[in-house]
């Protein structure tokens, strides 16, 4: 009889189940990915809300003839007698009806003539300059409430269209008005400059063929008289003629 048991064996294991095998390695866990909130769109924002600011008050152009009250004279330059005529070798002063001209021929000379009377005080006057030899910083104008050649006011126009306004006083120089930073006449020999100079008490206003150049307040010098003047920045002579000076007295 042969033996059969191994191959029965052999069957039977082949048919036994299988044991479950165990993993060592772990599923990797889901990582939930986190979604970013998308901005939410503002079609009409709010209108920021602005604070008011108060419209700066706009000073008013003073009017050259505030005040005008009486013509108190009127000089056609026809009286050569009303005026001193500095002699000098700053140049020549010549006084003929209808005009009065200053010609500088001295390097850096300083020419000038003085009205004898009246005295003022409060007051508004106009005169027309012309020059006719002018460059650079020349210059020319009035001196004011003039006590002497050492004590007055002097309002100047250079030829390159500024204006200022300084003290004389015992001989020391004030600036009270520095050059203009614009130019209130156009460059060098420009036609006839029209000026205008109101003066009460300590207030003192000066206008340029009708437009105001600027204020001043000053109450050193109170009256005198008046004048007129050249001066020459250089080596290069000055020559200006003045016409039509008419005075007022201003009402108080």
């Amino acid at each position: 009889m042969r033996k059969i048991i191994p191959s029965i064996l052999f069957i039977l294991t082949a048919c036994s189940p299988i044991a479950p095998t165990t993993s060592t390695q772990q599923a990797a866990p889901t990582i939930e990915k986190t979604r970013t909130p998308t901005a939410t769109v503002v079609w009409f924002p709010p209108t920021a809300t602005y604070t008011l600011v108060p419209t700066p008050e706009r000073t008013p152009t003073p009017d050259p003839r505030t005040g005008v009250d009486e013509l108190l004279f009127q000089d056609d330059f026809s009286d050569a007698e009303v005026w001193t005529q500095q002699t000098s070798n700053n140049g020549t002063i010549v006084i003929a009806p209808n005009n009065m001209t200053l010609a500088v021929s001295k390097e850096e000379g300083f020419l000038f003539g003085l009205r004898t009377t009246p005295q003022l005080g409060d007051f508004y006057l106009e005169i027309d300059a012309e020059p006719s030899l002018c460059e650079g910083f020349d210059e020319y104008g009035l001196m004011l409430r003039v006590i002497s050649d050492l004590d007055h006011y002097r309002f100047s126009i250079d030829c390159a269209g500024h204006a200022k306004l300084i003290r004389i006083y015992q001989g020391g120089v004030a600036v009270l008005q520095t050059r203009t930073p614009g130019s209130v006449l156009p460059p060098g020999p420009f036609g006839i400059a029209h000026l205008g100079i109101w003066m009460q008490d300590d207030m003192m206003r000066f206008f340029v063929n009708e437009n105001h150049v600027f204020t001043v307040q000053d109450r050193l010098l109170t009256s005198g008289t008046i004048g007129l003047f050249a001066r020459a920045a250089s080596n290069t002579p000055v020559t200006v003629n003045f016409s039509n000076l008419s005075v007022w007295s201003l009402t108080p």
